[in-house]
Protein backbone atom coordinates (compact mmCIF):
# COMPACT_ATOMS: atom_id res chain seq x y z
CA UNK A 1 0.00 0.00 0.00
CA UNK A 2 2.93 2.49 0.84
CA UNK A 3 4.78 1.80 -2.67
CA UNK A 4 1.44 2.20 -4.66
CA UNK A 5 0.74 5.37 -2.51
CA UNK A 6 3.96 6.54 -3.63
CA UNK A 7 4.07 5.82 -6.87
CA UNK A 8 0.56 7.55 -7.42
CA UNK A 9 2.62 10.81 -5.36
CA UNK A 10 5.32 10.17 -8.51
CA UNK A 11 2.62 10.41 -10.62
CA UNK A 12 0.97 13.47 -9.98
CA UNK A 13 4.25 15.23 -9.47
CA UNK A 14 4.97 14.20 -12.94
CA UNK A 15 2.03 15.19 -14.28
CA UNK A 16 2.13 18.94 -12.13
CA UNK A 17 5.77 19.18 -13.77
CA UNK A 18 4.59 18.85 -17.04
CA UNK A 19 1.82 20.98 -16.48
CA UNK A 20 4.22 23.78 -15.54
CA UNK A 21 6.59 22.82 -18.49
CA UNK A 22 3.32 22.87 -20.98
CA UNK A 23 2.53 26.55 -19.43
CA UNK A 24 6.18 27.92 -19.40
CA UNK A 25 6.44 26.95 -23.19
CA UNK A 26 2.96 28.82 -23.45
CA UNK A 27 4.17 31.69 -22.05
CA UNK A 28 7.88 32.17 -24.35
CA UNK A 29 5.72 31.36 -27.49
CA UNK A 30 3.47 34.15 -26.82
CA UNK A 31 6.59 36.54 -26.01
CA UNK A 32 8.26 35.62 -28.94
CA UNK A 33 5.22 36.14 -30.77
CA UNK A 34 4.63 39.53 -29.77
CA UNK A 35 8.33 40.58 -29.97
CA UNK A 36 8.02 39.81 -33.57
CA UNK A 37 4.45 41.60 -34.24
CA UNK A 38 6.24 44.62 -32.90
CA UNK A 39 9.06 44.32 -34.75
CA UNK A 40 7.06 44.07 -37.99
CA UNK A 41 4.67 47.19 -36.29
CA UNK A 42 8.63 49.38 -36.21
CA UNK A 43 9.80 48.10 -39.93
CA UNK A 44 5.80 49.54 -41.18
CA UNK A 45 6.25 52.47 -39.50
CA UNK A 46 10.25 52.54 -40.64
CA UNK A 47 8.76 52.06 -44.43
CA UNK A 48 5.85 54.59 -43.78
CA UNK A 49 8.59 57.58 -43.25
CA UNK A 50 11.03 56.74 -46.20
CA UNK A 51 7.56 57.17 -48.35
CA UNK A 52 6.37 60.07 -46.30
CA UNK A 53 10.41 61.64 -46.70
CA UNK A 54 10.29 60.47 -50.57
CA UNK A 55 7.03 62.28 -51.43
CA UNK A 56 7.96 65.51 -49.79
CA UNK A 57 11.79 65.45 -52.04
CA UNK A 58 9.54 64.68 -54.81
CA UNK A 59 7.38 67.51 -54.27
CA UNK A 60 10.43 69.95 -53.62
CA UNK A 61 12.11 68.68 -56.81
CA UNK A 62 8.87 69.59 -58.72
CA UNK A 63 8.12 72.91 -57.71
CA UNK A 64 11.78 74.01 -58.06
CA UNK A 65 11.37 72.20 -61.70
CA UNK A 66 8.27 74.54 -62.54
CA UNK A 67 9.65 77.62 -60.63
CA UNK A 68 12.83 77.96 -62.94
CA UNK A 69 10.73 76.57 -65.91
CA UNK A 70 8.50 80.39 -65.39
CA UNK A 71 11.42 82.03 -64.77
CA UNK A 72 12.82 81.28 -68.22
CA UNK A 73 9.88 81.79 -69.81
CA UNK A 74 9.29 85.22 -68.37
CA UNK A 75 12.73 85.86 -69.19
CA UNK A 76 12.08 84.59 -72.77
CA UNK A 77 9.47 86.92 -73.23
CA UNK A 78 10.68 89.82 -72.00
CA UNK A 79 14.00 89.85 -74.43
CA UNK A 80 11.69 88.79 -77.72
CA UNK A 81 8.68 90.97 -77.05
CA UNK A 82 9.07 93.74 -74.85
CA UNK A 83 12.39 95.39 -76.48
CA UNK A 84 14.92 94.59 -79.27
CA UNK A 85 18.78 95.70 -78.75
CA UNK A 86 21.89 94.97 -79.43
CA UNK A 87 25.53 95.38 -78.80
CA UNK A 88 27.45 98.77 -80.18
CA UNK A 89 30.10 97.59 -82.82
CA UNK A 90 33.58 98.43 -82.48
CA UNK A 91 35.41 98.17 -85.77
CA UNK A 92 38.99 98.83 -87.15
CA UNK A 93 39.23 101.74 -89.56
CA UNK A 94 38.51 100.66 -93.06
CA UNK A 95 36.71 97.52 -92.06
CA UNK A 96 33.08 97.84 -93.28
CA UNK A 97 29.90 96.49 -91.19
CA UNK A 98 27.83 93.96 -92.16
CA UNK A 99 24.26 94.83 -93.24
CA UNK A 100 22.23 93.24 -90.44
CA UNK A 101 18.41 91.74 -91.20
CA UNK A 102 15.69 93.68 -89.09
CA UNK A 103 12.59 91.64 -88.46
CA UNK A 104 10.31 93.63 -86.42
CA UNK A 105 7.27 92.52 -87.65
CA UNK A 106 6.49 89.92 -84.85
CA UNK A 107 7.83 91.70 -81.46
CA UNK A 108 5.68 95.07 -82.37
CA UNK A 109 2.35 92.61 -82.26
CA UNK A 110 2.50 91.81 -78.11
CA UNK A 111 3.78 95.32 -76.41
CA UNK A 112 1.89 98.27 -76.79
CA UNK A 113 5.74 100.08 -75.33
CA UNK A 114 8.04 99.22 -77.38
CA UNK A 115 11.95 99.88 -76.22
CA UNK A 116 14.68 100.09 -78.89
CA UNK A 117 17.94 100.86 -78.83
CA UNK A 118 21.10 101.22 -80.82
CA UNK A 119 19.56 100.69 -84.45
CA UNK A 120 21.14 103.13 -86.78
CA UNK A 121 19.44 103.85 -90.20
CA UNK A 122 18.98 100.06 -91.40
CA UNK A 123 17.63 99.19 -88.13
CA UNK A 124 15.54 102.67 -88.32
CA UNK A 125 13.94 101.67 -91.67
CA UNK A 126 13.11 98.29 -90.55
CA UNK A 127 11.24 99.61 -87.59
CA UNK A 128 9.86 102.26 -89.76
CA UNK A 129 8.11 99.47 -92.14
CA UNK A 130 6.85 97.40 -89.75
CA UNK A 131 4.91 100.50 -87.86
CA UNK A 132 2.94 100.99 -91.06
CA UNK A 133 0.86 98.24 -90.63
CA UNK A 134 0.83 97.85 -86.72
CA UNK A 135 -1.96 98.33 -84.58
CA UNK A 136 -0.45 97.66 -80.84
CA UNK A 137 2.28 99.77 -79.93
CA UNK A 138 1.19 102.81 -78.24
CA UNK A 139 4.38 104.44 -76.61
CA UNK A 140 7.54 104.05 -78.84
CA UNK A 141 11.10 104.67 -77.21
CA UNK A 142 14.00 104.72 -79.36
CA UNK A 143 17.59 105.88 -77.41
CA UNK A 144 21.24 106.01 -78.23
CA UNK A 145 20.67 104.93 -82.04
CA UNK A 146 22.56 107.92 -83.97
CA UNK A 147 20.43 107.45 -87.17
CA UNK A 148 20.50 110.27 -89.67
CA UNK A 149 18.14 111.65 -92.09
CA UNK A 150 17.50 107.82 -94.14
CA UNK A 151 16.05 106.74 -91.04
CA UNK A 152 14.18 109.84 -90.15
CA UNK A 153 12.58 109.85 -93.72
CA UNK A 154 11.69 106.37 -93.41
CA UNK A 155 9.98 107.00 -89.53
CA UNK A 156 8.55 110.07 -91.28
CA UNK A 157 6.33 107.98 -93.70
CA UNK A 158 5.35 105.50 -90.97
CA UNK A 159 4.36 108.19 -88.01
CA UNK A 160 2.49 110.76 -90.82
CA UNK A 161 -0.86 108.98 -90.55
CA UNK A 162 -0.85 106.78 -87.79
CA UNK A 163 -3.33 106.62 -85.40
CA UNK A 164 -1.98 104.72 -82.46
CA UNK A 165 1.70 106.17 -81.33
CA UNK A 166 0.87 108.63 -78.37
CA UNK A 167 4.21 108.80 -77.65
CA UNK A 168 7.67 109.23 -79.07
CA UNK A 169 10.50 109.24 -77.44
CA UNK A 170 13.79 110.20 -79.66
CA UNK A 171 16.32 110.65 -76.70
CA UNK A 172 20.19 110.99 -77.60
CA UNK A 173 19.54 109.64 -80.78
CA UNK A 174 22.35 111.92 -82.99
CA UNK A 175 19.11 113.92 -84.16
CA UNK A 176 20.37 117.35 -85.91
CA UNK A 177 18.55 120.45 -87.41
CA UNK A 178 17.54 118.12 -90.92
CA UNK A 179 16.27 115.31 -88.88
CA UNK A 180 14.01 117.60 -87.22
CA UNK A 181 12.53 119.11 -90.23
CA UNK A 182 11.27 115.87 -91.45
CA UNK A 183 9.78 115.17 -87.70
CA UNK A 184 7.86 118.28 -87.97
CA UNK A 185 5.94 117.52 -90.93
CA UNK A 186 4.94 114.47 -88.89
CA UNK A 187 4.06 116.58 -85.94
CA UNK A 188 1.66 118.95 -88.71
CA UNK A 189 -0.68 116.59 -89.88
CA UNK A 190 -0.42 113.71 -86.88
CA UNK A 191 -2.87 114.19 -84.16
CA UNK A 192 -2.38 111.04 -82.14
CA UNK A 193 1.19 111.99 -80.61
CA UNK A 194 0.68 113.62 -77.65
CA UNK A 195 4.47 113.08 -75.84
CA UNK A 196 7.40 114.08 -77.66
CA UNK A 197 10.75 113.55 -76.08
CA UNK A 198 14.12 114.98 -78.17
CA UNK A 199 16.23 115.33 -74.82
CA UNK A 200 20.01 115.01 -75.49
CA UNK A 201 20.16 116.10 -79.32
CA UNK A 202 22.06 118.41 -81.50
CA UNK A 203 19.21 120.66 -82.04
CA UNK A 204 19.36 124.22 -82.85
CA UNK A 205 17.90 127.65 -84.27
CA UNK A 206 16.98 126.37 -87.65
CA UNK A 207 15.78 122.78 -86.13
CA UNK A 208 13.75 124.50 -83.35
CA UNK A 209 12.27 126.53 -85.45
CA UNK A 210 11.10 124.35 -87.77
CA UNK A 211 9.18 122.56 -84.55
CA UNK A 212 7.41 126.26 -83.79
CA UNK A 213 6.09 126.31 -87.06
CA UNK A 214 4.96 122.55 -86.79
CA UNK A 215 3.52 123.54 -83.28
CA UNK A 216 1.47 125.91 -84.82
CA UNK A 217 -0.46 123.73 -86.47
CA UNK A 218 -0.22 121.30 -84.50
CA UNK A 219 -3.26 120.35 -81.64
CA UNK A 220 -2.45 117.30 -79.84
CA UNK A 221 1.07 117.61 -78.45
CA UNK A 222 0.72 118.13 -75.16
CA UNK A 223 3.92 117.55 -73.86
CA UNK A 224 7.34 118.58 -75.16
CA UNK A 225 11.06 118.33 -73.71
CA UNK A 226 14.06 119.70 -75.85
CA UNK A 227 16.26 119.20 -72.44
CA UNK A 228 20.29 119.31 -73.08
CA UNK A 229 19.50 120.45 -76.66
CA UNK A 230 21.81 123.60 -77.90
CA UNK A 231 19.09 125.71 -78.38
CA UNK A 232 20.07 129.40 -77.29
CA UNK A 233 18.18 132.27 -76.51
CA UNK A 234 16.81 132.81 -80.16
CA UNK A 235 15.69 129.01 -80.24
CA UNK A 236 13.97 129.58 -77.14
CA UNK A 237 12.13 132.74 -78.38
CA UNK A 238 10.97 131.07 -81.94
CA UNK A 239 9.75 127.93 -79.56
CA UNK A 240 7.43 130.23 -77.26
CA UNK A 241 6.42 132.94 -80.48
CA UNK A 242 4.98 129.56 -81.39
CA UNK A 243 3.27 128.34 -78.05
CA UNK A 244 1.08 132.08 -78.86
CA UNK A 245 -1.15 130.62 -81.21
CA UNK A 246 -0.62 127.04 -79.73
CA UNK A 247 -2.94 126.34 -76.58
CA UNK A 248 -2.35 122.48 -76.15
CA UNK A 249 1.41 122.13 -75.23
CA UNK A 250 1.09 122.26 -71.01
CA UNK A 251 4.56 121.22 -70.38
CA UNK A 252 8.13 122.73 -72.27
CA UNK A 253 11.34 120.85 -70.72
CA UNK A 254 14.14 123.76 -71.87
CA UNK A 255 16.92 122.60 -69.06
CA UNK A 256 20.47 123.27 -69.81
CA UNK A 257 19.63 124.63 -73.64
CA UNK A 258 22.01 127.95 -73.65
CA UNK A 259 19.08 130.53 -72.84
CA UNK A 260 20.09 133.72 -71.05
CA UNK A 261 18.52 136.52 -70.36
CA UNK A 262 16.97 137.32 -73.55
CA UNK A 263 15.76 133.70 -73.43
CA UNK A 264 13.96 134.17 -70.18
CA UNK A 265 12.41 137.96 -71.34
Amino acid sequence: QIAIECRIANMEFKGMKSSNSEEENTSSGEAIQSETTMLEDEQQEAQVKRIIRLLKLTVIAFTFLVTFAAFESYQSINESECCHSQEPEFLQPGVTPEKKKWDFTANLDHSETYFVVDLRDDGIEALSKALETNKTVVKLDILGSLFGIRGMKAMRDALKFNTRISRLNLREDGIGDDEVKLLAEVLKVNNAITDVNLDGNLIGLEGVEHLAEALELNKSVLELRLDNCPLGDDGVEALFKSLNINTSVTTLGLTATGMGDKGLE
